[in-house]
């Protein structure tokens, strides 16, 4: 069996051989395939607009993260690297106006790797990377840290020891974060499809009344089919669950992490559509990742007081900030740590919060004794106008 190993591995070797250097550094980054994706994923959602870009703030965070830059170096200084991020940013070829192309000089922040003709310095998506632009500038790293300063001699392994030495030893919990093991675990069980079944009347009203507010033409279909970051962000702000203990970046990271991944992000009508926004079933995972992001309560302390469902009990506690706030302190969530109770308890609790939210919004008067937990479609629709929103499409 060694021997059968030792004889494919010098066959692999032989055939990248052939293929190229270019080949063996496309190969570095499959085997790191999913640290990319994840890493990706966690960054772009610091300083959001577009969870399929990473902002340039959100870049020099990962720089500093995983320690890319060093002082000493005299090749990989933060100023090298800060080039390597605007010369991959700038547009090859200003096409509109024939611009002309602008000369980006790497030598001129104190290294001596010359410079490069680029095409004309255009904006693009605002100064941000898509994650084809991420991974050259990771290859241009590797050559500036391991190459260039003769280390290591060729690209490839160049590369392969940035992501074993500096990226994946100093990534945080959420570049780890495995969201098919989440769905595999926590989504698809029979327990927590059910409460999602129970409530998914309510669950759709509320995903079609903001998904219809502002929404992405897919193909020359209807926009309302789809629920794009700042609309999700919209649900998160109207609905209160944002505070000290459910950060904007937790709501952010459950909306990248309920995403599906798309063959060609490069597909403006269908791919980059379906990238950069969420489905229905989609919303329904998100859903689930904030009931185990947010404190909620637990059937025991429901049950220990007079209020009808977790929404209710949640309600009355909120009527008293510093209450609030010493139980949310004393009672902290995360995705990092396990529930306080079962995940489908979680979810239950999450949406009785919401839909009782919403019709106390409506109605203008206290629903905690309702026991009426179905949300349907013009509640929605007036909630988002309440709150000064769109949705008129979802009339």
């Amino acid at each position: 069996m060694t021997e059968q190993r030792a004889r494919r591995a010098e066959a692999k070797a032989k055939r990248l051989a052939q293929q190229g250097e270019v080949a063996e550094v496309g190969h570095v980054l499959w085997e790191h395939h999913q640290t990319i994706y994840r890493t990706f994923d966690a960054y772009s959602t610091i300083g959001a607009t577009s969870v399929s870009h990473m902002s340039g703030i959100a870049f020099k965070r990962f720089v500093e993260d995983c320690e890319l830059s060093d002082n000493k170096s005299k090749f990989c200084q933060k100023a090298h690297i800060d080039q390597v991020f605007l010369m991959v940013n700038a547009a090859e070829v200003e096409k509109r106006a024939g611009g002309r192309s602008k000369e980006v000089d790497l030598a001129a922040q104190g290294g001596e790797l010359g410079s490069e003709e680029v095409g004309a310095c255009v904006d693009d998506d605002k100064g941000s990377l898509n994650r084809c632009e991420w991974l050259q500038c990771l290859v241009r790293i590797a050559v500036l840290k391991y190459v260039i300063s003769k280390q290591i001699p060729d690209v490839s392994r160049a590369v392969d020891q940035l992501f074993v030495d500096k990226i994946i030893p100093l990534l945080g919990a959420q570049s780890t974060f495995d969201a098919n093991d989440f769905r595999q675990q926590q989504c698809y069980n029979e327990k927590t499809d059910a409460v999602l079944l129970s409530h998914a009347d309510s669950i759709r009203a509320l995903f079609n009344g903001y998904a219809a507010a502002d929404g992405v033409d897919m193909a020359n279909r209807q926009a309302s089919v789809l629920l794009s970051l700042s609309e999700w962000m919209q649900i998160m702000k109207h609905l209160e669950l944002i505070d000290q203990e459910f950060t904007v970046r937790e709501a952010s990271l459950a909306f990248a992490w309920s995403r599906m991944r798309v063959v060609d992000e490069g597909d403006k009508k269908r791919s980059k559509a379906k990238l950069e926004n969420l489905s229905c079933e989609d919303f329904f995972e998100a859903l689930v990742h904030v009931s185990l992001m947010k404190a909620l309560p637990t059937d025991e302390e429901v049950a220990s007081s007079s209020a009808i469902d977790g929404g209710a009990w949640l309600l009355e506690l909120k009527r008293n900030p510093a209450d609030y706030l010493k139980w949310i302190t004393a009672n902290p969530a995360s995705w990092e740590t396990p529930p306080r109770q079962p995940v489908d308890r979680c979810v239950h609790m999450l949406i009785t919060l919401i839909v009782r939210i919403i019709k106390q919004a409506v109605s203008k008067s206290d629903v905690s004794v309702d026991a009426n937990l179905v949300l349907d479609k013009k509640e929605a629709v007036a909630f988002i106008k309440s709150k000064g929103g769109g949705g008129s499409k979802g009339k």
